[in-house]
């Protein structure tokens, strides 16, 4: 026999023909290689998501900051001075700063911001800062948040801590739009606060400012300081400006490190998923290679059996037939041997007429 030809199994002791195995193998294969595409696709949903908010975050970010440092820019209020100089410093590189305080004789250190105010050359008037000391000889350079024409606006304004000039404050006056540093001139005029009332700005006398009705107007001036912000409709000053754009650019890297961190961790999350699956897949594989091998020998072996009593049945046959043949030979001589007999017997008796009654 070329082979065994089984139904279709429907009950678990049946025997499997090809096709059914075929077919599960198919299936099973096609049902894995599905759940293997929903789970890639899922993984490149989550993480072009994940990379958008990432991308989200970094621009708000980026945003935030600029936006600060827009509003820092344009910020009148500067970082206070220590010393001021009303006379012209004719070398940069070696410029006297000394002064008392409470009797104590001190110098300038480096890292003093400096304003020079009447320089005979008007361009080089600005805020400067100690790059170098030796005693009260110190060397200035302009200081990095006042050395560009983007960062000097009319009406800015400095105070001056230390020296003969400590306590007073400076005003920037008028500049072109297209004004140059280091060509156009500056021209800082001084403002004062009454030491003898309270500091407010009700009370502040600020040269080209008016008070009306209780209020400060600043059109015409060239800069305003504050103090520290503590309630909602205060002016906000450079130091908390910088603090809060420092918080915010810190809390917004960390947000973007924590979805980066959880990206990644789902990322491997979804990678040992497809793992995991692709091992499940070929774990079934596997188990359904085995299912085939032992329903190949199941048949097999179902094969040789019926073999065997298809064999036995044709030797029973045979065998049956050869007994037939034997008896029915032996009944043919027997059934010679009496015809003979009685042919002998017949031929032996004398003939006799019959004899007819009435």
């Amino acid at each position: 026999s070329d082979g065994v030809r089984v139904p279709e199994p429907n009950l678990p002791e049946e025997a499997a023909n090809k096709y059914y195995v075929d077919s599960l193998v198919t299936y099973e294969k096609e049902a894995l290689q599905e759940s293997i595409e929903i789970n890639r696709a899922i993984s490149d949903s989550q993480r072009y998501n994940l990379q958008a908010d990432v991308d989200q975050n970094e621009l708000d970010a980026d945003t935030a900051i600029a936006s600060l440092q827009v509003a820092d820019t344009a910020n009148p209020a500067k970082e206070a001075v220590q010393f001021a100089s009303t006379g012209n410093q004719s070398n940069l590189n070696n410029v006297f700063l000394d002064y008392y305080d409470n009797g104590t004789y001190k110098t300038g250190a480096i890292g003093d911001r400096v304003l020079l105010l009447n320089q005979t050359v008007s361009a080089e008037n600005g805020i400067y800062v100690v790059v170098s000391a030796e005693g009260a000889n110190v060397s200035l350079v302009r200081a990095s948040d006042y050395d560009s024409a983007e960062e000097i606006n009319a009406g800015d304004f400095v105070f001056v801590q230390r020296g003969d000039l400590a306590g007073r404050g400076y005003l920037l006056g008028f500049i072109s739009e297209d004004f140059e540093l280091g060509v156009d001139a500056l021209g800082f005029s001084p403002f004062t606060i009454d030491a003898s009332q309270p500091v407010s700005f009700q009370r502040l006398n600020v040269n080209h400012l008016e008070s009306m009705d209780g209020e400060v107007n600043f059109e015409m001036a060239d800069t305003v300081q504050v103090p520290m912000p503590d309630q909602y409709n205060e002016a906000a000053n450079k130091f908390y400006v910088d603090s809060l754009v420092t918080y915010e650019k810190e809390a917004l890297q960390e947000s973007i490190e924590i979805n980066r961190a959880m990206s990644d961790m789902l990322i491997i999350d979804l990678q040992d998923e497809v793992e995991l699956n692709r091992a499940i897949s070929d774990s079934l594989r596997d188990y359904l290679q085995v299912q085939v091998h032992q329903n190949r020998a199941m048949s097999d072996m179902l094969i040789n059996d019926l073999q065997d009593e298809v064999d036995q049945n044709e030797l029973d046959a045979d065998t049956a037939i050869a007994s037939l043949q034997v008896a029915d030979t032996s009944l043919q001589n027997d059934l010679e041997a009496e015809t003979a007999a009685r042919q002998a017997a017949d031929a032996a008796m004398p003939f006799k007429e019959p004899v007819l009654v009435a």
